[in-house]
């Protein structure tokens, strides 16, 4: 068989299989990791299982930080699939995983799928995403349009493909501010609120099309989930404040569990079904939304695992990325009931805290190689707490200007709003049914 013109050739393992699971000896399978985000946790979870042969596929090399014995080949960002088929094909790769850091290797999405596609005929295993749906979630034109053929609950948006179109958009969606967003995901991508005529006239030719879109006024979440061919699964329902006008969740407090209204809950599930009826779905994948006048709207669908994966993972025991690799090595997983709180804090550097009591952790979130997406200019750090009580009292303790958005009442508030969901059978999965 053939893959872009090269040679598909499995011999390094492939045929080794059988002989080696009737010795009962270990197989060893050559595993491409393609992109860096996360990629030590990736990497992590795979050696768990037993001792495979690595190769990091993406523009930075991490393989000296992950260590593992992996090794890092260079792939551009814009690689196209005969790309990816030929190296997959001279690395004689069994099985691929994707990594994609979220803001400049995302649009590499709708390749890898393509080239999976092509790599699963030949008998190669790729948990990467179909193709409609890696478009889906990198084309946010394509997205706005689905959405409104399928009824979905988004925010009144207009597709322009020209500059021109721009202030009839406006109109068409109540007027300024509105949110603009580029198409396509980074570099290209462009996104953000505009709140003057004058700002709308700054945007670059490249930038379209672009989607003008109403500024939703809520409450935004995120939920992350993982799809195969048999299950979905959902971790909880992250909160992440209120939407400000920076757009900027990662600068903001997020706290998981939290309940939604029942209303809400089921219009995210009819959503959550309606993707999977219409898409192939395959691998993680999150959902980031907001509560506005009590009515789901649904801000952005991501074909991957999300800045709250530390979140989920806080609030269950059980990583996302850990979940995931199990999905790709054929391992079966089940997604565990919230346990305890987890907040992401970010606070200003030097804010003295106050003494922690029994029952509430705190560590502090560091940028790694594999994670650049961490700010420099404060800190984040990840609380889990047992007892809501207990957290929200020590919030309350917190200095007011200490926090980068939001306040310590506030927070202390949202925490405590969960307090009735602890029974003696644990906290409750707080995510929709799918």
């Amino acid at each position: 068989m053939h893959a872009g013109g090269h040679e598909f050739d499995r011999r390094g393992t492939g045929d080794r299989e059988p002989a080696a699971r009737a010795k009962g000896e270990a197989v060893v399978m050559r595993i491409a990791v393609i992109g860096e985000f996360r990629a030590d946790r990736i990497v992590d979870a795979i050696t768990r299982s037993g001792h495979h042969d690595l190769v990091l596929l993406g523009p930075t090399d991490v393989a000296g930080y992950v260590g593992r014995r992996t090794r890092h080949r260079y792939l551009p960002a814009c690689a196209e699939p005969e790309d990816l088929l030929a190296v997959w094909a001279e690395e004689h790769v069994e099985l691929v995983i994707p990594s994609l850091h979220p803001a400049d290797q995302e649009r590499l999405l709708p390749s890898l799928a393509a080239a999976a596609d092509r790599w699963r005929d030949l008998g190669g295993s790729a948990v990467v995403h179909s193709t409609r749906f890696a478009a889906l979630v990198t084309d946010k034109a394509l997205f706005h349009r689905v959405a409104v053929e399928q009824g979905w609950p988004v925010p009144e948006a207009v597709v322009c493909d020209r500059a021109e179109e721009l202030d009839s958009a406006v109109r068409r969606v109540g007027g300024l501010p509105v949110m603009v967003k580029a198409a396509g995901p980074p570099p290209r991508g462009v996104r953000g609120r505009v709140d003057t005529a004058h700002l709308l006239t700054t945007l670059p030719p490249t930038a379209f099309p672009v989607v003008v879109q109403r500024v939703c006024r809520g409450e935004e979440f995120g939920v992350e989930l993982l799809s195969d061919a048999h299950v979905t699964d959902c971790w909880p329902v992250a909160s992440f404040g209120p939407l400000d006008e920076r757009c900027g969740p990662g600068r903001r407090a997020r706290l998981a569990p939290i309940t939604l209204p029942q209303a809400v809950t089921t219009e995210l599930s009819t959503f959550i079904r309606g993707v999977l009826a219409e898409f192939d779905v395959r691998g993680p994948w999150q959902i980031d939304f907001a509560v506005c006048s009590g009515r789901l709207q649904v801000l952005a669908v991501n074909g991957r695992l999300s800045g709250m994966a530390d979140l989920s993972a806080a609030t269950t025991g059980l990583d996302p990325y850990d979940a995931f690799v199990d999905t790709c090595l054929g391992q079966p997983r089940a997604v565990p009931a919230a346990r305890r709180l987890a907040l992401e804090l970010p606070v200003r550097p030097g804010t003295e805290l106050p003494g922690l009591p029994s029952g509430v952790r705190l560590r502090r979130q560091v940028p790694l190689p594999t994670d650049r997406s961490l700010p420099s200019d404060f800190h984040r750090l990840l609380v889990t707490a047992d007892d809501p009580v207990l957290l929200a009292r020590w919030l309350r303790g917190i200095p007011d200007d200490a926090v980068i958005a939001g306040s310590p009442a506030q927070l202390a508030s949202t925490a405590l709003r969960t307090s009735p969901l602890s029974t003696s059978a644990g906290w409750p999965r707080s995510c929709p049914q799918v």
